[in-house]
């Protein structure tokens, strides 16, 4: 690759990059697309392996950007698309499992989660995710399940607690809503007051 081309690709990265760290996601956004429409980005096929990498974690970059300028639907065709490039990445279906709930699909999102989890059981937040996406479903026991395996995973997290503490009083368990509820004002009484 010519030295030009490289300079261009290596300030046009930096852009991004640089508009990134500074939290403006409009401006990086617009640098990351800028970036991938250079010649020597496009052309995939004539990528080296770590070029490629480069490429795709701009590609999840471009993702996260579009979910947090709530262009919910942009970000999640480009999660399909990254999910397809790479589908034994857990953290992609983990993300497009989040923007399918945002996009009002807990069917989709359910599967998304599931898959994220079947590549990495340890992804607490996956399990979040999956309650959530079985809770609007009205699968209650199974977001239950869900719900205590990201407790258990991360005991000292309060998110899974509260969505127990609020499916209990939801289905008139009050002894288990009390019960969680003490759990959680153990390390979050804050918390635990706001559910009081």
């Amino acid at each position: 690759m010519p030295m030009g081309v490289r300079l261009a690709q290596w300030l046009a990265a930096w852009r991004w990059r640089g508009w990134l760290w500074l939290g403006q996601p409009h401006q990086a956004l617009s640098a990351l697309d800028a970036w991938l429409q250079l010649p020597s980005v496009a052309q995939s096929d004539q990528l080296t392996r770590s070029t490629t990498d480069r490429l795709t974690h701009a590609l999840a970059t471009r993702a996260h950007l579009l979910a947090s300028l709530q262009s919910w639907e942009a970000a999640h065709t480009q999660l399909l698309a990254l999910v397809q490039r790479q589908p034994g990445v857990a953290a992609h279906w983990f993300n497009l499992g989040f923007v399918q709930a945002q996009l009002g699909q807990p069917a989709a999102a359910q599967r998304a989660f599931e898959q994220a989890i079947a590549l990495s059981p340890q992804m607490d937040v996956a399990w979040l995710g999956l309650g959530k996406a079985l809770y609007q479903q009205g699968l209650w026991e199974a977001a239950a399940s869900a719900w205590g395996h990201q407790v258990a995973l991360q005991p000292l997290c309060p998110d899974g607690l509260e969505c127990l503490v609020r499916l209990h009083v939801a289905q008139g368990q009050r002894a288990l809503a009390t019960q969680r509820l003490a759990q959680l004002r153990s390390f979050s009484p804050r918390q635990a007051l706001a559910l009081e």
